[in-house]
């Protein structure tokens, strides 16, 4: 989906992060990168879609400077407390910036940049997947490192995305230590599977310890990306 103000799902709820957290906790690629660049002449990294930091603080802990950048709200607020009590030296090697992804001229001069997390699944179309590849190159010193962890779909659009009409759970499910409990689900509404485009409707049910209940929609794009895509970008 394209991150903008109108479908970020991350922000229909400031404890929807909690539920985020919950699910979130693998450190394989945090590991990989760290071994990864120990060796090399990285010191500036860029971390587009870097959510509420669970790359980004473990990269500024081992001492590299790190900018991230988000849209939501929640996310970005969220990586600011999980950061309040850092070391002062840790602090001082991040910067973050809440800037829409797709329009926001991004800084530059960097030795890293890192799509982790499935973030092109964020975005609706090739069109602006191969934007952000774009950017992600003018970002990057000349014999800079760009490194994309993301799910690959090879060609057509996988069947089991294809079930239109019918609802199913989707992010975010659970309950968040105040107790409030989320239940997300979807419809698939659109598919175009020669061109792997998924269009859907999602919606978030909202039940408070109190007993209110609130409910956010939005629809929702997505284009699973091939490795043969991502090659030629």
């Amino acid at each position: 989906m394209s991150k903008s103000k109108s479908n970020l799902i991350y922000d229909v709820n400031e404890h929807v992060i909690e539920i985020y957290d919950q699910i979130e906790t693998e450190t394989h690629d945090i590991e990989f990168i760290l071994d990864y660049i120990k060796d090399k002449n990285i010191e500036r990294i860029l971390e587009p879609f870097c959510g509420n930091g669970r790359l980004l603080i473990s990269l500024a802990e081992e001492g590299y400077q790190v900018v991230g950048m988000d849209l939501s709200f929640n996310m970005l607020d969220s990586l600011k407390k999980k950061i309040k009590d850092k070391e002062k030296r840790i602090k001082d090697n991040i910067k973050l910036i809440q800037a829409d992804i797709l329009e926001y001229k991004w800084p530059e001069n960097f030795d890293l940049l890192i799509l982790g997390c499935n973030c092109l699944f964020e975005l609706a179309t090739p069109e602006q997947q191969v934007k952000i590849i774009q950017k992600a190159y003018n970002s990057l010193k000349e014999d800079g490192l760009l490194f994309i962890d993301n799910d690959n779909m090879e060609g057509k659009l996988d069947e089991s995305w294809c079930e239109i009409g019918r609802e199913k759970e989707i992010f975010p499910n659970g309950i968040c230590q105040h107790g409030i409990e989320f239940k997300g689900t979807y419809k698939t509404t659109f598919v175009n599977r020669e061109k792997r485009i998924w269009k859907a409707k999602r919606k978030v049910e909202i039940n408070y310890p109190d007993g209110k209940k609130d409910i956010k929609s939005l629809n929702q794009q997505k284009h699973p990306v091939s490795v043969s895509e991502v090659e030629k970008w």
